[in-house]
């Protein structure tokens, strides 16, 4: 009788075991990101964010023979008022399937060119009034994300590799405009890290192309970048960035310059300081200040503020 209990008990939990086992793996995650700022252009502080406060949501769910389907959302939002920054899924909004072949993804999505080269350059990361990374490797031209896309990565010892097309019509309103296009590569070998990528955005005229270098050093992490292309208007743009971000105990000292010239005419020309301390793992606290030479007024901007990251 008990062999038959145990039996009966045994084959009723295998549709338990198999549903558990292919329970999707959830994790949320985001940062709250505020403090008072007076930006370069402006002549009074005010309460703002540093970098896009967001929340987020990915997860992973085991297909067997070694694939996984996966998905993504994330929301950016002000959180000096609450307000939706964007449309509601602004960050990322895809789905796709990874395994030993790499990664292929669907929906709103990265630019390989922006989040293997353009976004590793800049030692602010493009946050905060310090941050170059438009100034001088953007260059009014790249892209961040773009709706409707399809985006392959590979990865081959130290070696990354990532490809990217995408919808015209949701990319551009222009008449003219064909299926926006990204490639980039990025290499790591110890304390090195080499980039290169290129972008044609929608519009028939406008393209890019970034390549750039980070060498840790252990005392100090160096890195510099160099950008090249037309804008849709059919004009040349060029700049580089040049960064350094130095470890003070818990804490970092960045510095960076960035530059930035049309048809050879020097439009921006950015240095940006800052020190941002690790109060907690989870807490940063942070101050910067960034300088413009170039700018119409109001050359010089300030932040104070605190960082949550969860």
């Amino acid at each position: 009788m008990h062999k038959t209990l145990l039996a009966t008990a045994a084959l009723l939990a295998l549709p338990l075991t198999a549903a558990a086992q292919s329970t999707p793996a959830l994790t949320i995650y985001g940062k709250v990101d505020v403090g008072q700022r007076r930006a370069i252009g402006e002549d009074k502080f005010q309460t703002a964010t540093g970098s896009d406060s967001r929340v987020g949501f990915k997860g992973t769910h085991d297909l067997g023979d070694g694939y996984q389907a996966f998905f993504g959302f994330e929301h950016r939002f002000f959180p000096d008022t609450g307000a939706t920054d964007g449309v509601m899924w602004k960050g990322v909004a895809q789905v796709g399937v990874q395994g030993a072949f790499g990664k292929l993804g669907m929906g709103r999505q990265y630019i390989p060119a922006f989040s293997l080269v353009q976004n590793v350059i800049d030692p602010f990361g493009g946050d905060t009034v310090a941050a170059v990374r438009d100034a001088g490797l953007r260059l009014g031209i790249a892209k961040v994300r773009v709706d409707g896309s399809v985006r392959y990565d590979g990865t081959f010892g130290g070696l990354s590799v990532a490809l990217s097309t995408a919808d015209a019509a949701k990319a551009s309103t222009a008449a003219d405009a064909s299926r926006p296009f990204s490639a980039a590569v990025q290499w790591k070998s110890g304390p090195l890290l080499l980039a290169a990528g290129v972008e044609d955005p929608a519009d028939a005229k406008d393209e890019l192309s970034t390549v750039g270098a980070v060498y840790n050093f252990g005392v100090a992490k160096v890195s510099a970048g160099y950008s090249t292309g037309t804008t849709k208007d059919d004009l040349s743009v060029k700049g580089y960035v040049l960064g350094l971000a130095v470890p003070m105990g818990k804490g970092e000292i960045k510095a960076a310059y960035g530059n930035q010239k049309k048809e050879g005419v020097t439009t921006v020309a950015k240095l940006g300081l800052g020190y941002h301390h690790a109060w907690s793992k989870q807490l940063t606290v942070y101050t910067d200040v960034g300088n413009d030479s170039k700018a119409a007024a109001h050359k010089t901007g300030f932040d104070l503020g605190l960082k949550y990251e969860f």
